[in-house]
């Protein structure tokens, strides 16, 4: 007989807490596996050791992240045990007793045999099968002849004993059934005995619980997308305001000559788009950019010699850099809006235009080996003034005209936080001002086409220099760096100087209708490149 079993459950957490670090993303300088949780001190005590192998192997300037998790997982394991003991035992002795042949034959009982008892206490239960029984049946003897008969199946290998009590015993170890004469008493002895078994099982889980920490340290600049963009949003403000400055009846503010004279009214748009890379550093990739966009205005003739107008342009700017360990990128949508004027006294030309813009960008910095990425999004502003000064020459119908120009352009952008990533940034507020000083030469020449049209085609090339803020320059803090607590985030300009080289064409396709295009391109002192270019229509009325 079994008790109801007992169980009991016994759980137990096995810690695998991996410290890692690393710099630059290359190998580990540190990789220690702690038997605690991360919480625990001596896997603390591991940050601070990886934190010193990167600073050790990085050092002075170093920067290094809070500990991210950069790995995990939990396992279980279950198994169960049963142990089996003997109890207790009880014997029962239960007789029978028949006066044949009343209830003759009489049917014999199987019997059950039980092993593994004396194996107790173990981890096998005892089991207990059927077996052939041995019938014992005990006659008294009170003076009567006794008859013991075989019926049906009874083996016929049965015997006759007398035992100690002067009792005539019949054994047949086959028997099933018996017949007992009449007036015979027969009594049957069966004993039984009872093992009662305890069952206790023990269930054990053990789970095992894996995280893996690593620190990153970089000894290059991080957020380098930030100073970026000054770069490209003054670079993008410039190719504006040389559009509202610019030379030659291909210009926006050159108003459509109608019967010989320039138009009351104009209005232009045009399609616009550019393409820069800038060189790369000792510590930095280059990086290209990308302007894509529209532009447009409206234009007044005050007098044949001055002429003052408005103009717009707006466009999406995309800039990429990217290397062995990381990827930045921005993009975003800008505006900007002006004013100009040109006036042509006799054989001088001047010219003069501001505006100012709103720039948009949203910005993203990853590392190889992590896929969450950090982002932040700002609006900056951009403004600008210049003004140019030449004199015209006519050589043989073609009009040369030596420029001189000043330009000074500026940026602001507020104080914004990155987010996620491995190493986000609170970016403060920064101001860059730039002043481009330039001289340069300006060749056209206008003849008419076939179908009487005029047709105004121009080359100018122009040196300029870039003073004040050429580079871009931003100062960034983040909670978990380890050194230094703020510090500045450089990116390279264009250069500090340059040339441009240019061509342009104005058609005149009716009276009133001239269509327009242009090609910039510019090659800086520190590798930078631009290439840029529009196409436009512009009408009188």
């Amino acid at each position: 007989m079994f008790n109801t079993p007992t169980t009991r459950t016994t759980n137990t957490t096995i810690y695998a807490t991996e410290i890692i670090g690393r710099l630059n993303g290359g190998t580990p300088l540190y990789d220690h596996t702690f038997s605690v949780p991360y919480s625990d001190a001596a896997a603390q005590g591991g940050v601070v050791a990886a934190r010193a192998a990167i600073t050790t192997a990085g050092g002075p300037g170093v920067i290094i992240g809070a500990p991210v998790l950069t790995a995990s997982s939990t396992t279980t394991a279950t198994s169960s045990t049963t142990l089996y003991s003997l109890a207790g035992t009880s014997t029962s002795t239960a007789a029978v007793v028949t006066v044949g042949p009343s209830q003759s034959p009489i049917q014999i009982g199987t019997r059950s045999t039980c092993t593994g008892i004396s194996g107790l206490p173990g981890t096998t239960a005892p089991s207990c099968t059927a077996v052939a029984p041995v019938a014992q049946y005990t006659a008294s003897l009170p003076g009567f002849n006794i008859n013991f008969r075989q019926s049906g199946n009874l083996a016929p290998n049965g015997a006759l004993i007398l035992n100690g009590n002067n009792q005539i015993v019949f054994q047949d170890p086959t028997a099933v059934k018996l017949t007992v004469s009449g007036g015979v008493i027969l009594t049957n002895f069966d004993i039984v005995t009872t093992y009662t078994i305890d069952q206790a099982t023990t269930t054990t889980s053990t789970t095992t619980q894996f995280e893996q920490y690593t620190l990153f340290g970089v000894v290059r600049a991080i957020g380098t997308a930030h100073p970026a963009m000054q770069v490209v949003a003054l670079d993008a403000s410039d190719i504006f305001l040389s559009r509202l400055l610019g030379p030659g009846k291909a210009a926006i503010g050159a108003p459509v000559m109608v019967d010989g004279k320039p138009s009351r009214w104009s209005v232009f748009l045009e399609g616009t788009g550019y393409w820069g890379r800038i060189g790369a550093t000792a510590s930095l990739p280059g990086s290209t950019y990308s302007f894509g966009g529209v532009r447009g205005g409206l234009g007044y003739t005050v007098t044949p010699d001055l002429s003052v107008g408005f103009a717009a342009e707006g466009g999406r700017t995309t800039w990429s850099m990217s290397d062995a360990t990381s990827r930045d990128s921005a993009s975003g949508d800008g505006f900007r809006a002006g004013a100009f004027a040109l006036y042509s006294p006799g054989a001088w030309r001047f010219s003069a235009a501001a505006f100012a813009g709103r720039q948009h960008f949203d910005t993203n910095s990853s590392w190889v080996g992590i896929s969450d990425a950090t982002t932040a999004s700002f609006d900056a502003t951009t403004y600008g003034a210049g003004v140019t000064a030449g004199y015209a020459f006519n050589l043989g119908g073609v009009t040369l005209t030596p420029r001189a120009g000043l330009s000074w352009l500026g940026w602001n952008s507020p104080s914004y936080a990155e987010s996620g990533g491995l190493l986000p940034l609170s970016v403060e507020s920064a101001t860059r001002n730039q002043v481009r000083p330039s001289l340069g030469l300006t060749a056209e020449h206008s003849f008419a086409i076939d179908n009487g049209q005029a047709l105004s085609l121009g080359a100018s090339v122009k040196g300029f220099a870039v003073l004040g803020d050429h580079d871009g320059s931003v100062r960034a803090t983040a909670a978990g760096f380890s050194s230094p607590g703020s510090f500045g985030i450089e990116a390279p300009g264009l250069g500090r100087y340059g040339v441009e080289l240019g061509g342009y064409g104005a058609l005149a396709l009716s009276a009133t209708t001239a269509l327009t295009a242009s090609y910039s391109g510019r090659i800086m002192g520190h590798g930078g490149i631009t290439h840029g270019g529009q196409i436009g229509l512009k009408v009188a009325f």
